[in-house]
């Protein structure tokens, strides 16, 4: 692995899957890896970014709270990313006495360069499907540029991605390359602190409640509306917590840090998360750390994920509503449980497991 050195290149800032993904992957290679992070949005500008950072061209927003310029942004600077961000990765791929690789570090990245021996995480192939997105310009333009990069990929011999259920998905979309899982890594800062009243109180949270907490972006694979219906279900004495846009009267957070998100996995009484469709699902893994019970759709990537401890149900109002209170019930024995499991997903497993992925190209 001597012998190597590895330009990572991202586009997402550190608060998202992406993003972190791409910091744990640097952290884990310190010393032959370099972590290149791309501004292709404008939103992104001043955010928190991994690595090295080099910023692109950005179109004027077109309407005010519009996603469309930051959408056609991407797309050009994405699309055209060789002309664009060249001298960002120069040096790396010039280093002296060692063979250069790129990662890419997921599926939104443009695949600029390819001399064979480079790598791509692909994460999910969600924005390939029908159902993807509202249908809006920006949306199907997203769905554009990730087809054109899947297509690009599909000619890599060396493919990683963070389940079981996506490699399979890989494989049934025509990727011949060798397919290596290798799960994210969850965040030490996710942790049980030992008292929810306390973390309530800090919060502002309700201590007369039973709160269920949904810790989401607003896409349409997260399911939402049943996360709204499922509180209207299970009555007054529930009440629901958001990490993202507002959910109804839903007690909302935005913004959040991981010391601050812990604290409310800690507050909480249980996750839920009625997801259609995931790669991975970070959430479940941080509850588990953090020893909040978690109940989830039943579809493959959470059983795989999750196996025994958490509550996998058919993802309907209903079904969510006879979940939460199964899951409260055994709180305990789910909390125990969730802390084994998160044991899978700690950074010591996935340095190692991506050491090992490494030593294998030397």
């Amino acid at each position: 692995m001597d012998d190597l050195y590895i330009s990572i290149i991202n586009t997402s800032n550190s608060r998202t899957a992406f993003g972190r993904y791409a910091d744990d992957l640097g952290r884990s290679m310190a010393g032959v890896a370099d972590v290149l992070s791309f501004v292709v949005m404008k939103r992104d500008i001043g955010k928190s970014m991994p690595g090295r950072v080099y910023r692109g061209i950005y179109l004027p927003s077109l309407t005010s709270g519009s996603g469309l310029s930051n959408q056609m942004s991407a797309y050009l600077n994405l699309r055209f990313f060789g002309s664009v961000f060249r001298k960002g990765i120069t040096d790396s791929l010039s280093h002296s006495g060692t063979q250069p690789v790129v990662h890419y570090a997921s599926q939104e990245v443009f695949p600029f360069h390819y001399d064979g021996t480079d790598v791509v995480t692909i994460h999910d192939l969600v924005a390939l499907k029908e159902s993807f997105g509202s249908g809006s310009y920006s949306s199907r333009l997203y769905r554009k540029l990730i087809a054109r990069n899947i297509e690009k990929y599909r000619k890599f011999e060396r493919i990683v991605t963070v389940s079981g259920t996506v490699a399979r998905e890989l494989s049934g979309e025509g990727f011949s390359g060798l397919i290596s899982v290798i799960y994210p890594a969850v965040s030490g800062g996710f942790r049980q602190l030992g008292d929810k009243a306390g973390a309530k109180k800090q919060l502002g949270l309700p201590q007369d409640r039973k709160l269920v907490l949904s810790v989401s972006i607003n896409h349409k694979r997260k399911n939402l509306e049943t996360v709204r219906s499922t509180l209207d279900t299970l009555g007054s004495d529930f009440r629901l917590v958001r990490v993202g846009e507002k959910i109804g009267d839903s007690i909302t957070f935005t913004g959040v840090d991981d010391e601050m998100l812990n604290m409310i996995y800690n507050a909480c009484d249980v996750l839920l998360l009625p997801s259609l469709e995931e790669g991975f699902g970070y959430p479940v893994v941080e509850s588990f750390a953090a020893g909040l019970p978690v109940v989830a759709s039943d579809i493959e990537v959470f059983r795989e994920v999750a196996g025994d401890a958490a509550v996998l149900v058919e993802p309907t109002p209903q079904g969510c509503a006879a979940g939460i209170r199964e899951a409260i019930s055994a709180g305990r024995e789910m909390s125990k449980r969730g802390a084994q499991r998160a044991k899978l997903f700690g950074i010591d497993v996935f340095t190692q497991k991506v050491k090992e992925f490494y030593s294998s190209m030397s």
